[in-house]
């Protein structure tokens, strides 16, 4: 259920949030100002939905939809604690949405297929797990798609290079984070939907300077089209889908591992790829297939290999 709410969730999320950056009638290059405005509409969403699940007159739908929600708070020691984690967070939406804005979807997908191999590099490192050759190898299928499609950017625009290299860094913070967050989740006996409102909270903080000394949250304010209504509602329908996503992402998180994260991950991607090839009639050249190949063979026995850990683990257990 977690892997299927995230899966439509972050594919809609992705589609509605280029068409909004280069493929609409507007073209609203600013990518973290975005990520920035979507956090502040996740917290007041947040907000609302806290104070209407504590009214008495409230349909019971609504109050058993967000009943996960516990009470807000801000705490600074509390903050301090959750701040690594906030800090992976805001690194994986900024360069998450500088890749979008300056690759098409079928790099962006390739990009973020290699957070695969990061969380396999970052598990043994920062969490001591032994890993087995044959994943290792399906690791390895996995970079080599990869660097395929970084080699065909290369050879096609400056654009397209710099928005892999962006992607590639989205897929280093989103290995970090789903570790971090697990970890957090572990030590700690705090209701864990706490961690989200701490986390948008910090985020908030942790990106505004960063708008502003680069001069783009200025730029993005100053616009012609800011205050037509059509541009408004594209704008806060991505962020209100961008907060669903931030939901089920830490559900994803909550409930699988961060293994099974990447993977999922991976897949998705695999399916807005084929997507925007179908929708927006991308062309793609054999060269691309053959590294999308490999991408998705190299997720697929990257899979397959810890399904067979999994049961054989369980059956030494029984």
């Amino acid at each position: 259920m977690a892997i299927s709410f995230f899966s439509v969730t972050s594919i809609l999320s992705v589609f509605l949030t280029k068409y909004l950056m280069d493929m609409g009638e507007y073209s609203f290059h600013f990518p973290l100002t975005m990520a920035w405005f979507h956090l502040i509409v996740s917290l007041l969403c947040i907000i609302c939905t806290y104070n209407l699940n504590r009214l008495k007159k409230t349909n019971h739908l609504i109050r058993t939809c967000f009943s996960f929600l516990p009470d807000f708070e801000f705490k600074f020691d509390t903050a301090v604690q959750i701040a690594p984690v906030s800090l992976c967070y805001v690194g994986m939406v900024t360069f998450n949405n500088l890749c979008l804005d300056y690759a098409d979807i079928h790099t962006y997908h390739t990009a973020r297929s290699i957070s695969i191999c990061f969380t396999v590099i970052f598990t043994s490192v920062l969490l001591g797990e032994k890993v087995q050759k044959r994943i290792i190898g399906a690791c390895l299928m996995i970079a080599i798609g990869y660097f395929m499609t970084g080699f065909e950017e290369l050879q096609l625009s400056k654009m397209q290079s710099i928005g892999f290299a962006f992607g590639l860094m989205s897929s280093c913070f989103m290995a970090l984070y789903s570790i971090y967050l697990k970890k957090l989740m572990s030590s700690s006996h705090r209701n864990h939907w706490i961690i989200l409102i701490y986390n948008v909270v910090c985020a908030i903080l942790f990106l505004f300077p960063v708008c502003y000394f680069t001069g783009e949250f200025e730029k993005a304010i100053s616009v012609n089209y800011l205050f037509e209504p059509k541009f408004l509602a594209i704008l806060t329908t991505t962020a209100l889908i961008a907060y669903v996503v931030n939901i089920s992402n830490f559900m994803l998180i909550s409930y699988t591992s961060p293994l099974t994260t990447s993977v999922t991950i991976s897949m998705k991607s695999v399916v807005e790829s084929f997507l925007s090839f179908a929708v927006h009639n991308t062309h793609v050249s054999t060269y691309g297939l053959l590294s999308s190949a490999f991408t998705v063979v190299g997720t697929y026995l990257y899979s397959y290999f810890k399904v067979k850990d999994k049961r054989e683990f369980e059956g030494l257990v029984d």
